[in-house]
């Protein structure tokens, strides 16, 4: 039978710390926090590309929307026919005092003042109705 070397959580439970686990889990996050880099990397340069792709659409559907325009509303080829569909609109908001009273919703929303429900936690009060989950807490790593 092969005695595998026993993992940091064991050896810390055991009382047996072996020294280079320790060196071993500080290289092994450097190689994790190094994949992460370059994976993060390979998103911002993809991420460049696309947004190139969509700059250079909409630039070509202005080009065709012009065409359409000059050409009165519709272009034949042999096997597509290009033509104006029907026209929609959004509305943007300039001035709301000027906008009749018949047009105004009212909305309310409650929330919870996330900041003062912590302060009460670290007082030790709890607050019925909301849950209290411990963020992440960071790992520094120093060489000894």
């Amino acid at each position: 039978m092969i005695d595998r070397p026993k993992s940091l959580l064991t050896q810390i439970r055991d009382g047996k710390l072996d020294r280079t686990k320790i060196d071993n889990a500080h290289l092994y996050i450097n190689h994790l926090e190094s994949q992460v880099a370059y994976a993060t990397h390979l998103h911002d340069k993809t991420k460049k590309e696309l947004d190139r792709a969509k700059r250079k659409l909409d630039k070509y559907k202005k080009y065709i929307d012009l065409c359409l325009n000059l050409a009165g509303g519709e272009l034949k080829g042999n096997h597509y026919r290009v033509f104006f569909g029907r026209t929609n609109y959004r509305v943007e908001i300039k001035d709301m005092s000027k906008v009749p009273k018949d047009y105004l919703v009212v909305k309310t929303q409650m929330s919870v003042d996330k900041k003062k429900a912590t302060e009460l936690l670290k007082n030790g009060e709890l607050i019925d109705g909301l849950d209290y989950i411990k963020s992440s807490q960071s790992i520094k790593w120093r060489q000894s």
